[in-house]
């Protein structure tokens, strides 16, 4: 008998270590449970993401290729104005040439003031010619030595002065000399040369065009008083010679 209660008591023993195995068994089992019920639930977060990123790239792609023709539309653009510039450069340098040679090799010191026909300025045969009409604009005043070339447009009932350089470069964005931030004007929309006796406008295939006195123009001679219309913005074009105020 002592034997068998030996025995129970072993048996006994070992059933309620299995008991505490089970019952930690069952623990480990839920805890495992939620861990796998958190994985597929961050698993379906992650595929829900995935999905969204997959069609934000789609249309990053097409944004990026967007962008792509843009730039070569604009650096296409760029180069034609950029080889019309250049022309207009050539032109203008040779302009300053003809003058002073011509000034050089004239005796007459009161006529090497005076200003050369159009037509004969190489390289600008017709550089002051209105396409409105056909005909040789010609400056009625030679601009005086050492005076000042104008822009003046009026805003709030007061003036803005824009001071003209040798080569005034007029567009829509800050790259430009005289920048006009304004739907309606081109991105190059005209340049204008101030030579040693003229004052030259060129539009530069801008949409809505340059317009002096009314007449749309190509390139055309600025005379002190002329009104000129860029796009849409009015502008007065002056002469102001050296100790005048006004």
């Amino acid at each position: 008998m002592a034997d068998w209660g030996g025995v129970l008591q072993a048996a006994q023993r070992e059933r309620g270590e299995h008991s505490t195995s089970a019952a930690a068994g069952d623990v480990r089992v839920r805890d495992l449970e939620q861990q796998l019920a958190q994985q597929v639930e961050e698993m379906r977060a992650l595929q829900t993401e995935s999905d969204a990123g997959a069609v934000r790239t789609r249309e990053l792609e097409a944004d990026v290729r967007a962008a792509e023709d843009t730039i070569n539309r604009l650096e296409s653009q760029a180069r034609g104005s950029g080889a019309r510039l250049e022309e207009l450069e050539k032109a203008n340098q040779q302009w300053r040439r003809t003058v002073e040679v011509a000034r050089a090799t004239n005796t007459d010191s009161s006529a090497s003031d005076r200003p050369l026909p159009a037509a004969a300025l190489p390289g600008e045969p017709q550089a002051v010619r209105d396409t409105h009409d056909g005909q040789v604009a010609a400056a009625r005043d030679p601009v005086p030595e050492g005076a000042t070339r104008l822009l003046i447009s009026k805003e709030r009932g007061g003036e803005i002065i824009h001071v003209l350089g040798r080569k005034t470069s007029v567009g829509r964005t800050p790259d430009n000399d005289l920048q006009i931030d304004a739907k309606f004007i081109s991105r190059r929309h005209a340049v204008i040369l101030a030579g040693p006796v003229h004052t030259v406008i060129e539009d530069l295939n801008s949409t809505n065009g340059v317009l002096v006195n009314g007449q749309r123009v190509t390139r055309q001679v600025l005379n002190d008083g002329d009104e000129v219309l860029i796009g849409r913005t009015h502008y007065r074009f002056a002469v102001r010679r050296a100790g005048e105020k006004r």
